[in-house]
């Protein structure tokens, strides 16, 4: 699946800390992104019609009062962003430029190096 410059941009934030549910508004993703709000909105609309994010309607303000929408990615969207480099699951952990998801990491060497004693 194809998607632009301006569409991985976005995606990478709305997945950077992936957590279902977890939604940002336009003037977040626009400052996080430092993409024109115009640019942000014809990125997420293209992203939800491929199923990598979604229309979240109904947020809250710090204050909790409803205060509009925004945007969330997806799992797929996550996945397509942070995978785990040998089974496409999301990783837990990232280290000498690899993403390994828990279950990989665990069977990993650089989770079973032991630290030299002093």
């Amino acid at each position: 699946m194809k998607i632009n410059e301006n569409e991985q941009k976005v995606l990478e934030y709305l997945a950077s800390d992936y957590e279902e549910g977890r939604a940002y508004y336009f003037s977040s993703i626009e400052e996080e992104t430092k993409l024109d709000k115009k640019v942000v909105r014809c990125a997420c609309r293209p992203l939800a019609r491929k199923g990598l994010a979604e229309l979240v309607r109904g947020l809250f303000d710090d204050d909790g009062k409803v205060a509009g929408s925004g945007y969330s990615a997806t799992l797929q969207g996550a996945q397509s962003v942070n995978h785990c480099d040998l089974c496409n699951e999301l990783p837990c952990y990232e280290y000498d430029g690899k993403k390994e998801c828990d279950a990989h990491y665990r069977k990993s060497v650089k989770s079973t190096v032991q630290p030299l004693l002093p």
